[in-house]
């Protein structure tokens, strides 16, 4: 009788455990790398290399800008959500990894260039001399740059500077890219972020640095036309 009292609550602790034990879905990891090219070209700083859609040379001296908000969908439905704000200047590697992707095939990827409204107000950002460099003036609605590029550009004989600068919650830029990425589980996937610096200038409005100005700080004409300009600066390539 003994043995009958010791082997009951033996059993009912092991189906004990059976039914607390949780079940772990496998997850993937993607690794984002950024690099920026005109044309095809890979970016040259402080060289008059490049020519955009309105016929001017120019170069680039300067591009930093915040990507924000990267969101991974399969068929419609969003799997993934990345709330990270990355300061990117092109001038250095730039890169983002995730170890807790769902296990899917991802068609498409949104993103933003900038920083949402929650976030782009002023002092919100860590103050690190990066995010403080990149403060928008209070006196203009406050917040953070979303973009900063500048160079300059062939004036007929002369160098003139330009500054294509973008900030305030009207002008933050959504991008939208297709896409075919795999997750599988044990699997760190690389995915790379290709920006074309020349579309800041080309669709769906030619901008022109002699027709449209230089300095688009402030002008909300000029802004919108490079928000609307940004949403396909970036492309997917193998």
């Amino acid at each position: 009788m003994n043995r009958i009292f010791i082997l009951i609550p033996l059993f009912l602790l092991l189906l004990s455990c059976r039914q607390d034990a949780v079940v772990v879905s496998p997850t993937a990891g993607f690794l984002l790398s950024i690099s920026h090219q005109v044309d095809g070209k890979p970016l040259l700083f402080d060289t008059l290399a490049y020519q955009n859609a309105a016929g001017e040379k120019y170069s680039v001296s300067r591009l930093q800008y915040y990507l924000s908000d990267i969101r991974f969908y399969a068929q419609g439905k969003l799997l993934f959500y990345s709330d990270t704000i990355l300061y990117v200047d092109a001038t250095q590697s730039a890169s983002l990894r995730w170890t807790n992707i769902p296990i899917a095939h991802y068609d498409s990827i949104s993103y933003l260039i900038g920083i949402d409204s929650t976030h782009n107000v002023h002092d919100k950002l860590w103050p690190t001399m990066q995010n403080v460099a990149m403060e928008w003036p209070q006196t203009m609605g406050g917040g953070y740059h979303f973009l900063k590029l500048e160079g300059h550009w062939q004036d007929v004989s002369s160098l003139s500077g330009f500054a294509a600068h973008l900030g305030t919650n009207p002008y933050l830029v959504h991008g939208n890219l297709s896409c075919s990425l795999d997750a599988r589980a044990g699997i760190d996937l690389k995915i790379n972020f290709v920006m074309n610096v020349n579309e800041w200038f080309t669709h769906p409005f030619i901008f022109s640095f002699n027709s449209d100005g230089v300095y688009t700080m402030g002008n909300a004409k000029l802004m919108q036309k490079l928000a609307e300009n940004g949403a396909d600066v970036f492309s997917i390539v193998p």
